[in-house]
């Protein structure tokens, strides 16, 4: 990536990259791994706190697989909508109304387009170099999932 430099204290590899001009898809494309790094370390996290020891592998995977899933992502989508900024839900409304080539799996269209979107929106933070808020998003939804209490399902995008 020429171009890239540090640009502050939460600068990771995708710093200095310009999200604006990259396509939803492209947003989507790096904000899948990135939401699933996230995802698994707030998740380890969270079971090495409990003070349990260290969980095994098939524990992990089966906390984070509901949490990565195209609906589990698309659940999660509405309950972080009331907690974004209007240029954090401008990304997310590009993303969910971008045309795709793909087509939706089991989970349906509007869960995959949803989730498309929650990956575009973790691209864009990334790549902006905003991972903190990224976990700061992240952290308390998947706290709510991973043995917290459920909260009340906030209306978030159509």
């Amino acid at each position: 990536m020429t171009g890239t430099g540090p640009a502050g204290p939460d600068r990771g590899p995708g710093a200095g990259v310009l999200p604006g001009g990259l396509s939803p898809a492209l947003l989507a494309y790096v904000g899948d791994a990135v939401f699933e790094l996230v995802v698994r370390t707030l998740v380890l996290q969270r079971r090495m706190a409990g003070g349990g020891g260290a969980p095994s592998l098939g524990e992990l995977h089966r906390a984070v697989e509901p949490l990565v899933s195209a609906q589990g992502q698309a659940r999660l989508l509405m309950e972080l909508w009331p907690a974004l900024t209007e240029a954090e839900r401008d990304v997310v409304r590009r993303a969910r109304n971008a045309r795709s080539r793909r087509r939706p799996g089991p989970a349906g269209y509007l869960a995959y387009r949803r989730s498309t979107a929650l990956e575009a929106l973790a691209g864009y933070l990334y790549l902006q170099g905003q991972s903190r808020r990224l976990v700061e998003l992240l952290g308390c939804a998947v706290g709510r999932r991973d043995g917290g209490a459920a909260g009340a399902e906030p209306h978030g995008p159509a």
